[in-house]
């Protein structure tokens, strides 16, 4: 942007005082190549809150490829008890290399891995009774964005790796299991509730979900499909609030991107202690209490901002997700930029401008006062590090610039061909580009 803009001058003042976004010594963060490629993964997890302790087995269809040179890797933190056979119980030769395991030899149909553990140190975290909250009961719930999956399950754990799943999920009884996809069972065995679900669709390991909770479910539905808001026993006062309207928002969306919601089911789910706001895993969002307002907070914070922004992402990111993390803004600034999109349906003019503008100040303050970087940037250490204004504010008014460059009409035929032509894969910049380049007739190369 031009010093010469307001920003700029502002930017000017702070410029002693701005830093680079990339540490010293940063190499460029690509993706993984892989010798195998993933089909399916039937992943059981049997949970104990109150123990803080889980169990795991996981039957990994796999497929070698023509760089196969007599091993492959599964992603995979320090676990206990762990042991790797093929699907017909012979034991595999492997070996621990950092957050992998090695595994030996030509490359099974299935590989079979059993294990067991206490809390992780990331990704399946169990909360339940503090000093100021000693009623609460003891629960699980996982949050596996960006790659922390595979601190308690086996995976290729990258947002580029996508197959179907079957999750089986084992917990005490009288609690509510949730996962991703569609529910195929619910019974209980000696004293203990097991759920499975059936994820048909292809879906990188980040957005794996596991819920183990007493909960209260209020039902809706859209389009004939369920959609549940599930909270902590006695907060079902605020769901209406907070939540009511998210089928109005799931066909304002559908209609507006021209993909149906995709998933047979979408559920909200509140748990205590959440790390982040929210998290869209495919057909099942996790949010954080703070989502459950009471009602003289609404006007000093609106709850939907929250929901209207985790269900974009059920197109943006879940339904066609970001090749690496380096174009993690096809998920993100989406989503930031959909959020505006709910405005413009519900809203007047004024108030959306006024929303897009907010949008654009949140950028502009760490802009002039942090750091400056490319939107696609390789250059990282870890991939959270890129989930900044420059992912989410900064590209979703990159979106508005494009709309208002290309018009509605090539704008919302470029974005419906994007979503079908690359439905249940991956996506680099460059696809985006190229959809609304055939959809305009303009060259975007600048």
């Amino acid at each position: 942007m031009s010093t010469t803009s307001a920003q700029g001058v502002l930017g000017l003042a702070w410029a002693a005082g701005r830093i680079d976004f990339a540490e010293p010594g940063i190499e460029p963060h690509y993706a993984p190549s892989r010798t195998v490629v993933i089909e399916h993964i039937s992943l059981r997890l049997s949970l104990w809150p109150k123990e803080r302790r889980y169990e795991g087995s996981a039957h990994i269809r796999l497929r070698a490829l023509p760089t196969h040179d007599g091993s492959f890797t599964l992603d995979l933190g320090p676990v206990d008890d762990l042991v790797v056979q093929d699907g017909s119980g012979v034991s595999l030769k492997w070996r621990r290399e950092d957050e992998c395991v090695r595994v030996l030899g030509e490359v099974p149909e299935v590989v079979v891995l059993t294990w067991g553990g206490g809390q992780p140190e990331r990704g399946l975290y169990f909360t339940g009774p503090t000093e100021w909250s000693p009623d609460r009961p003891p629960v699980a719930w996982t949050q596996c964005q960006d790659e922390d999956g595979h601190a308690f399950f086996p995976c290729h754990d990258h947002p580029g790796v996508k197959h179907p799943w079957k999750i089986e999920l084992e917990g005490p009884a009288g609690y509510t299991l949730l996962s991703n996809g569609a529910c195929l069972e619910t019974r209980e065995e000696g004293g203990r509730v097991i759920t499975v679900w059936d994820q048909r669709d292809p879906m990188p390991a980040y957005l794996f979900t596991a819920v183990c909770a007493p909960l209260e479910r209020v039902e809706d539905s859209w389009r004939g499909r369920p959609v549940h808001y599930l909270v902590p026993p006695g907060e079902t006062e605020a769901v209406q609030r907070s939540m009511g309207r998210t089928p109005e928002m799931m066909e304002v969306f559908s209609q507006r991107v021209g993909v149906a919601y995709p998933w047979p089911r979408y559920d909200q789910v509140v748990v205590h202690d959440f790390v982040f706001g929210g998290m869209e895993n495919t057909a099942c969002t996790t949010m954080t209490e703070l989502l459950l307002t009471p009602e003289w907070v609404i006007p000093h914070w609106e709850p939907e901002s929250l929901v209207f922004h985790e269900l974009a992402h059920q197109w943006f990111g879940d339904l066609v997700t970001c090749q690496d993390w380096s174009q993690g803004w096809l998920n993100e600034s989406w989503a930031t930029y959909m959020e505006s999109v709910w405005w413009e349906a519900t809203r007047d003019e004024a108030e959306t401008t006024w929303y897009r503008f907010t949008t654009m100040g949140q950028y502009f303050r760490d802009h002039d006062a942090e750091y400056r970087r490319p939107i696609v940037s390789y250059y990282f250490r870890e991939p959270i590090d890129m989930f900044d204004t420059h992912l989410y504010q900064k590209g979703s008014c990159v979106l508005w610039t494009l709309r208002a460059k290309l018009g509605d009409e090539a704008f919302w035929l470029g974005t419906e061909n994007y979503l079908k032509d690359r439905l249940h894969a991956t996506a680099h910049t460059r696809d985006f580009q190229r959809a609304m380049e055939e959809a305009s007739g303009c060259n975007l190369d600048g």
